[in-house]
């Protein structure tokens, strides 16, 4: 999927404008629905950017394991010491 959304600060990490989706400022609904038609419009562009948002999601969740990994690690290090 090719996002449009607006730019609120949960969104950023996630959608990086003209890479993989729009950012569009908030209450700017004309911004909102150009976006929407362009990607309608624009197969080739929605391809792009539902590859580069799925990139996107598989570094950041593989970041999260690997962080939730590493917080195991500590954790059992910490019972062990007990």
């Amino acid at each position: 999927l090719a996002p449009v959304v607006t730019d609120i600060p949960a969104n950023r990490p996630w959608v990086h404008d003209g890479e993989n989706g729009f950012l569009i400022p908030v209450r700017e609904y004309e911004m909102l629905a150009d976006g929407i038609i362009r990607l309608l419009e624009d197969e080739g562009l929605r391809k792009k950017f539902g590859e580069a948002g799925r990139a996107i999601v598989i570094e950041k969740a593989e970041h999260e394991e690997q962080m939730a990994r590493v917080e195991r690690i500590y954790g059992e290090l910490r019972c062990s010491r007990s």
